[in-house]
């Protein structure tokens, strides 16, 4: 096997003059602009991850330290229009943080722009705040510099306007300074992923555990979940099972994260590749491939 070192346009140019055999997830990125092209051209491939692209919230800064603040951004998202029409090629909405593929309680815990009720909780949550939609402060939304996010805070920038009638701030970051803002919670919302280092739901709900932990970074906790989580620990089998999904079912009713949708990985394939092994947790296996026909 032959690995190559060069960036995504040098990559997707020669994947197209057959000097590769793979592009793309895991081992990188393919251009956000070309995902839609290569369908079309029967040449993406997708690949279930345990990963999901969520909004953080900041519950501490104003407004979003109100509940039904947070849960009206929540439902006002159009995440089916998004995944079609957005990011397109093969991403799922996310009604819940956890992916299906690993196997927890059945069911979304929200639907889908729900516009009605979005509309209801904002009224309710301005009423609580002593706020009208004519004093509502102007929201910054923080995201990574890349092309995909800046389609999709877009997307829901626009969402929000139309449902709630609020002004959204799009702040992009350079990496670095993202993640270093991210990092001492200045940020009101942004955008951000998660993806699983092992093939558990505790991945993904351990991160919020502790206020502190600078997995968690939405000054958000809950001792209920902190204790159902440790409970976790030292049971098995079906009990533990329903202790972790006690714990998601607290992360979703208090809302300090906003699912959007549940990744898979893009990637574009020769055809005469085979053999190659692929898991959900973004590991790629060339131990086994080969080239059929490779004359």
């Amino acid at each position: 096997v032959l690995l190559l070192m060069v960036g995504e346009d040098i990559e997707v140019r020669m994947f197209e003059e057959m000097e590769l055999d793979w592009a793309g997830s895991p081992i990188s990125t393919l251009p956000f602009d070309l995902v839609e092209g290569f369908a079309k051209r029967d040449l993406l491939r997708i690949y279930p991850l345990h990963g999901t692209f969520f909004f953080r919230i900041n519950v501490q800064s104003p407004p979003f330290n109100n509940l039904n603040i947070r849960k009206a951004f929540a439902l006002a998202i159009n995440r089916k229009s998004l995944v079609e029409h957005v990011t397109k090629g093969g991403y799922v909405p996310a009604l819940r943080f956890i992916p299906d593929s690993m196997n927890m309680k059945a069911g979304p815990y929200f639907r889908d722009g729900d516009e009605k009720k979005a509309r209801a909780l904002f009224e309710k949550g301005l009423a609580e705040m002593n706020l009208t939609p004519q004093t509502f402060p102007a929201i910054r939304f923080l995201y990574c510099a890349l092309q995909k996010n800046h389609a999709v805070s877009q997307a829901v920038q626009e969402d929000w306007r139309r449902v709630l009638g609020v002004k959204v701030e799009l702040e992009a970051n350079e990496k670095n300074v993202y993640f270093e803002r991210i990092g001492r919670q200045d940020y009101q919302i942004a955008a951000s992923s998660w993806s699983a280092d092992y093939n558990d739901p505790v991945s993904f709900l351990g991160i919020f555990k502790y206020k502190d932990a600078f997995t968690n970074n939405t000054q958000w906790e809950n001792k209920d979940y902190t204790d159902l989580l440790e409970a976790s620990e030292v049971a098995a089998g079906g009990e533990r099972k329903k202790l972790l999904e006690k714990c998601e079912e607290i992360l979703m009713n208090e809302m300090p994260i906003i699912p959007i949708y549940h990744q898979y990985m893009r990637y574009a394939k020769k055809d005469s590749l085979k053999g190659v092994v692929i898991s959900s947790l973004g590991n790629l296996d060339f131990k086994w491939a080969y080239l059929e026909n490779s004359n």
